[in-house]
C-alpha cells in the first residue's frame, strides 16, 4: 500500500472507510446519518475550493 496521499486525504479516507464500515453494520437508519456527513464533506470541499482558488 503505497504511501502517497496527504495526510488530511489519508484521514478523509479514513473517514469514509469508517462510514461505509458502520453503514454495512446498520444499514437502518444510517442513511440519514450518510446524508449529513456527506452534505458537510461537499461543504468542507466547496469552502476549500473558494478559499484556495483566486477568486472570480
Amino acid at each position: 500500500r503505497h504511501i502517497l496521499l496527504s495526510r488530511e486525504e489519508a484521514s478523509t479516507l479514513e473517514v469514509l472507510q469508517l462510514l461505509h464500515q458502520f453503514l454495512s453494520e446498520n444499514l437502518g437508519c444510517s442513511f440519514l446519518l450518510l446524508l449529513l456527513y456527506m452534505t458537510c464533506f461537499l461543504i468542507c470541499i466547496e469552502d476549500k475550493k473558494i478559499s484556495c482558488g483566486s477568486g472570480s
